[in-house]
């Protein structure tokens, strides 16, 4: 099996808030990206101290 590359504008890492900001003004500038997340989406704000 052969996997085909992809080419992205903009590598962001990390899904926390400032991450998925930085997506969406990506996106808004027709930027193609890809978030890198070691735990789930927004992980930050899920353990995020009470």
């Amino acid at each position: 099996m052969r996997r085909e590359e992809e080419i992205f504008d903009l590598v962001i890492v990390g899904g926390g808030p400032i991450g998925i900001a930085c997506a969406l003004e990506a996106k808004r500038k027709g930027l193609k990206y890809v978030i890198l997340e070691k735990g789930t989406l927004v992980n930050s704000l899920y353990h995020y101290p009470s």
